[in-house]
């Protein structure tokens, strides 16, 4: 997957904290995309199990990452990578066939896109359970949408892609929670930005967080996040099991 010429068109970056249960899954439907011509990398972010050892085979260039946080992972794989486009995922995600192929389709025809979003769904033990954990989904990317069509800029920082040399102009992703609607921030002060939204380019996530934590919490501490800017002051609830 990992193209070895100093420029590649595509550079997609996963964070990583001890995901060695997730990872493969992940990975296999990267090698299984309908466009295969990308760069990987994987950000080790202080892990202490096999994530980074599972995703060297897979043919990943594992670049560590010492701060800790989601959004320092994802930043220091953007400093890393050599494509023109970023794209950014995390390490549970299970990709649509052709995610890839769909995203640089749209990237080609809009020579003027600078940002772009897919949808995620959450994975779930049963229909009911799936619609339940999926009525949050519904309303954010319908919110993502809307405010797409009018472009005031939002963007899903798991199922995102954005022009290197932008992201470059930009702080990168704060260390908060929701760290992806407070870099939608950025993108809105600089102006100038043109952000697209592509509802098949889906995403299966894992519904860890909501077994765990459960859904109604889980979903009240996203909604607290995106009205009190604080640091984020346990990293680690963005990769655990």
């Amino acid at each position: 997957m990992e193209n070895s010429s100093n420029k590649t068109q595509l550079s997609v970056v996963i964070p990583v904290y001890n995901e060695e249960k997730s990872i493969a899954a992940c990975l296999e439907t990267l090698k299984s995309q309908s466009y295969k011509d990308f760069e990987l990398i994987v950000v080790d972010n202080n892990c202490t199990d096999k994530t980074a050892e599972i995703a060297k085979q897979y043919g990943a260039r594992v670049v560590p990452c010492v701060p800790q946080g989601i959004a320092s992972a994802r930043n220091e794989g953007a400093k890393q990578a050599r494509g023109d486009i970023l794209a950014f995922i995390d390490a549970d995600a299970r990709l649509s066939e052709t995610w890839i192929e769909r995203a640089l389709d749209r990237f080609g025809k809009d020579q003027k896109l600078d940002t772009l979003s897919g949808t995620n769904v959450f994975d779930a033990p049963g229909p009911f359970t799936y619609l339940y954990y999926n009525f949050y989904n519904v309303i954010a990317f319908t919110v993502l949408a809307l405010a797409t069509f009018f472009q005031y800029h939002l963007v899903a920082g798991n199922n995102m892609l954005i022009k290197r040399e932008l992201f470059l102009k930009t702080p990168g992703f704060p260390p908060r929670v929701s760290e992806d609607v407070h870099f939608a921030k950025y993108l809105r002060d600089m102006g100038n930005v043109r952000s697209g939204y592509d509802p098949w380019m889906t995403i299966e996530y894992s519904s860890r967080r909501f077994r765990r934590n459960g859904f109604l919490k889980t979903i009240m501490g996203w909604g607290w996040a995106l009205v009190v800017v604080g640091k984020e002051d346990e990293y680690k609830m963005d990769f655990n099991d």
